[in-house]
């Protein structure tokens, strides 16, 4: 119930016309859409940028560099993920044409 509101209250508030034709809150709207896919990914990832970060001494830039590589990693499979369904969704035979007569 929390969230519903939550979202009705930040639908209500916000204005829809600009910031959502900006191009980091398309691909947030992007990677929201594959979200489990997404999430999976950053499972994988951090462990990596966790290792990547203990053997740079946890200096500042490393981390800074691993955040920025696992981020431009999660909006590339998002990108691919959506090329992929307008490719599938293209090549899609209608079910009328798919049935014997």
């Amino acid at each position: 119930m929390h969230f519903l509101a939550l979202a009705y209250v930040t639908a209500k508030l916000l204005p829809t016309v600009g910031w959502t034709r900006h191009w980091l809150a398309q691909q947030t709207c992007r990677m929201g859409r594959y979200s489990l896919e997404i999430f999976c990914l950053g499972v994988l990832l951090a462990p990596l940028a966790d290792m990547l970060n203990a053997l740079a001494g946890d200096a500042l830039a490393m981390q800074l560099s691993s955040a920025l590589l696992g981020l431009a990693l999660m909006v590339a499979l998002a990108a691919w993920l959506d090329l992929n369904k307008r490719l599938n969704q293209r090549h899609a035979r209608p079910l009328s044409q798919a049935l014997p007569t």
